[in-house]
């Protein structure tokens, strides 16, 4: 199932900044595929969703590395 998400979400990939657009789902025995468009270059690239994290943002409360959670 290819689902286009409602906003970009910004993102650290292997491959530096970008932008999550989209989510791939194949199903219950594969990871997640998101689609990102990348800052520097424009390039559009997929990542598993182990490969990637939530942007740096101290205003929500979101450091380098950690995941959010929820209150």
């Amino acid at each position: 199932m290819f689902t286009e998400l409602s906003e970009y979400k910004p993102v650290d990939t292997p491959r530096g900044k970008g932008y999550a657009w989209a989510v791939i789902d194949y199903g219950p025995e594969s990871h997640l595929l998101f689609v990102c468009w990348m800052k520097d270059t424009g390039e559009c690239w997929t990542f598993q969703n182990p490969e990637i994290k939530i942007e740096m943002n101290l205003t929500m409360g979101i450091r380098t590395g950690e995941m959010p959670t929820e209150s």
